[in-house]
C-alpha cells in the first residue's frame, strides 16, 4: 500500500481511500477493548494514517510537477520545433536573396559563375563540352528612358523568362548585369544547342513585350564561348564570350558570334598598345614621318603630310588609326598630337634651307580631339615656342567635323583668325556641309583615295572627281589627290584638272633624316619629271 502511494502517483488516492476504513476499522476495535496496549496500537494506526496522508500529498505533488514539466517539456519541444523551421525558412529566403536577381528570379552573377566553375571540373573529369552564351539587349536605354525604370525592370523580367524557356530545363539562366544575360549549357551537344539558342533569340524575333501599354518587340546580340576551346577556367570562359559578344555589337543590332582566338589577340595587341603609347611618345619612340605632296603639273614638292610612326618592341609597326584611336582611349591625344605639331614646326624651321620656303606641313587633328581638349590653344602653344609662321601649317579635319559644328566650330574659327590653313581629309567619303565649307574658308580639299583607285579605268570615278573639282574651282579651294601609283593615275588626274597629288607614285611616308636626302635627289631631278609629268 505505502509502495502503491509512493511510486505509483497516479493511484495515491486509490490507495489511501482503500487503507482508511481498515484503519479505523482497526482503531475501533481496539478502542473497544481497552488497556495500555490497545491505546498504543490506536497511536500507532493514526501515526500511520497520517504517514500515508503525508504519502499521498507527496505523491500528488510529485505527480502534478511531473505532469507540468511534461507538459513544458512538450511546449518547449514544440517551440524549438517551430524556431527550427522558421530559421529553415529564412536560410531559404536568405538563400534566394543570395543567389537570384531580385528583378527576373533568375539566377545572379555570383551564383552562376560557381556554376560554371563547377560545370568546367565536372567537364574535365568527364571529358564533356561546356557552352556559355552571353545576350545583351540592344539599345536598352531607350526604353529605360521612354518608360521608367519601373518599365525597364518589367521588361527585363518577361524577358528574362523568355530566356529560360527558349534555354530549356538543362540550362542554367542568370541575369549577370543590368541588361546582360547568361545561359549555361552541359548537357547534350551543347555547341549546336548555344548556336540554335543564339539564332532563336538573335535572329528569330521574340514575343512582343507589353510595357504601360506600347509592345516592344525585344532585340538582342549575343557572344558564345566553349569549354575547352575557348577557354581552361570560368573566368576565362567568361571573359571569351564576352569578347564574341562585344565584337557582335561592333557589326550592328541583332547580331551573335562565336569566340574567336583572333579577337583575344586583337584585344590584348589592342590593350598592350594603350599601356605602352604614353611612355612611347615621351620616350620619342612614337615619330613623324612626312609624305610629300607634288604639283601635277610641274612635278614639284609644294607641301607635306605628317604621319604618326610607331614600331612597338612586340607588335612591329602600329598604324596611325591604331596610334590615334588608342591615345583617344588613354585620353593623351592631347600629349601626341602636341608632339607630332612639334615635329611638324621643325620641319618647317628647317625646309627653307633646301629650298622650300613656301612649303606647307599638314597636320592631321582628329574630329574628336576637339571635344577632348582646345586644339586651337595648344597649337597656339606649339606655333609660338618655335616660332613658326602659322600659314605654313595647314590643320587637316574630316568631314566629320565639319557635319558638327558645335564642338569644333569656335576652335576652326579660332586657327582661320589665327592664320593656319585648314583642309578637309578624305573628302567625298562623308557628306560635309556645302554651307560651312563656304563660310570657315577652307583652303583645301583632299579627295578621299578610294574614289581615286583605278580612276584611269573607271568613268564614274573620273566624273567624280571632275565634279569635285568644279567644286574647288567654284569655292576658289585648292584640290589634293590622295593614293595616286601610277603614271595613268597622274595623266588622267591631270587632265581632269587636278591641282596636287599625293601616293606612292611620288614617295612614300619617310623619317625626317630621309626626307632630307629624298629632297636633294628629287630637286636634282625635278626638270627631268616635270617634262616626263607634261608629256605624261
Amino acid at each position: 500500500m505505502g509502495t502503491a502511494l509512493v511510486r505509483q502517483s497516479f493511484t495515491s488516492q486509490i490507495a489511501f481511500s482503500f487503507s482508511i476504513p481498515i484503519l479505523i476499522a482497526c482503531i475501533w476495535c481496539f478502542l473497544r477493548h481497552g488497556g495500555i496496549f490497545a491505546l498504543t496500537l490506536i497511536f500507532d494506526l493514526v501515526l500511520l494514517a497520517a504517514f500515508l496522508l503525508y504519502l499521498m500529498i507527496k505523491a500528488e505533488q510529485k505527480f502534478v510537477e511531473g505532469e507540468i514539466a511534461k507538459l513544458t517539456s512538450e511546449l518547449a519541444t514544440r517551440k524549438l520545433i517551430v524556431a527550427n523551421e522558421d530559421i529553415r525558412q529564412t536560410n531559404i529566403r536568405l538563400e534566394v536573396l543570395a543567389n537570384c536577381d531580385p528583378v527576373t528570379n533568375l539566377f545572379n552573377r555570383p551564383y552562376f559563375s560557381s556554376n560554371i566553375a563547377g560545370a568546367i571540373a565536372a567537364a574535365t573529369v568527364s571529358g564533356r563540352k561546356v557552352a556559355l552564351v552571353l545576350f545583351d539587349v540592344d539599345r536598352f536605354k531607350r526604353i529605360n528612358d521612354a518608360f521608367g525604370h519601373k518599365g525597364g525592370d518589367q521588361f527585363l523580367t518577361i524577358l528574362g523568362q523568355q530566356l529560360k524557356t527558349a534555354a530549356g530545363p538543362d540550362a542554367i539562366a542568370a541575369r549577370i548585369s543590368g541588361d546582360e544575360f547568361a545561359v549555361l549549357m552541359t548537357t547534350g551537344d551543347v555547341q549546336q544547342q548555344s548556336i540554335s539558342l543564339a539564332q532563336t533569340i538573335v535572329e528569330a524575333d521574340l514575343a512582343p513585350i507589353l510595357i504601360n501599354g506600347t509592345m516592344i518587340i525585344p532585340g538582342l546580340s549575343a557572344g558564345i564561348a566553349m569549354f575547352p576551346e575557348d577557354a581552361s577556367t570560368a573566368d576565362e570562359l567568361f571573359t571569351s564570350a564576352s569578347i564574341a559578344l562585344s565584337e557582335a555589337k561592333q557589326t550592328g543590332r541583332k547580331q551573335w558570334l562565336e569566340f574567336d582566338p583572333k579577337l583575344k589577340q586583337a584585344i590584348d595587341r589592342q590593350r598592350r598598345i594603350e599601356q605602352d603609347l604614353k611612355e612611347a611618345i615621351l620616350d620619342n619612340k612614337v615619330t613623324t614621318w612626312f609624305q610629300p605632296q607634288v604639283d601635277l603639273k610641274l612635278g614639284t614638292v609644294v607641301s607635306f603630310e605628317a604621319l604618326a610612326r610607331w614600331f612597338h618592341p612586340t607588335f612591329g609597326a602600329v598604324s596611325p588609326p591604331e596610334i590615334i584611336n588608342a591615345a583617344q582611349t588613354m585620353n593623351i591625344s592631347e600629349i601626341l598630337t602636341r608632339s607630332i605639331a612639334g615635329d611638324v614646326c621643325r620641319l618647317l624651321n628647317t625646309l627653307p634651307k633646301y629650298g622650300f620656303s613656301d612649303a606647307v606641313v599638314a597636320l592631321n587633328v582628329s574630329p574628336r580631339e576637339f571635344a577632348l581638349y582646345n586644339v586651337a590653344e595648344m597649337l597656339d602653344g606649339v606655333t609660338n615656342t618655335h616660332g613658326v609662321q602659322r600659314d605654313k601649317m595647314e590643320i587637316e579635319i574630316t568631314e566629320e567635323t565639319i557635319i558638327d559644328p558645335e564642338i569644333a566650330g569656335d576652335q576652326l574659327r579660332h586657327m582661320e583668325s589665327r592664320g593656319y590653313r585648314l583642309a578637309v581629309d578624305d573628302f567625298g567619303k562623308g557628306y560635309s556641309s556645302l554651307a560651312y565649307l563656304i563660310s570657315l574658308k577652307i583652303d583645301r580639299l583632299k579627295i578621299d583615295r578610294s574614289i581615286v583607285d583605278d580612276i584611269s579605268q573607271s568613268n564614274t570615278n573620273q566624273a567624280l572627281v571632275g565634279a569635285m573639282v568644279g567644286l574647288g574651282r567654284a569655292l576658289n579651294v585648292e584640290v589634293v589627290v590622295e593614293g595616286i601609283e601610277t603614271a595613268d593615275d597622274v595623266k588622267t588626274l591631270k587632265d581632269i584638272g587636278c591641282d596636287v597629288g599625293q601616293g606612292f607614285y611620288f614617295a612614300r611616308p619617310m623619317p625626317e633624316n630621309v626626307l632630307f636626302e629624298w629632297l636633294v635627289q628629287h630637286a636634282k631631278r625635278d626638270l627631268g619629271d616635270s617634262r616626263q609629268l607634261e608629256t605624261a
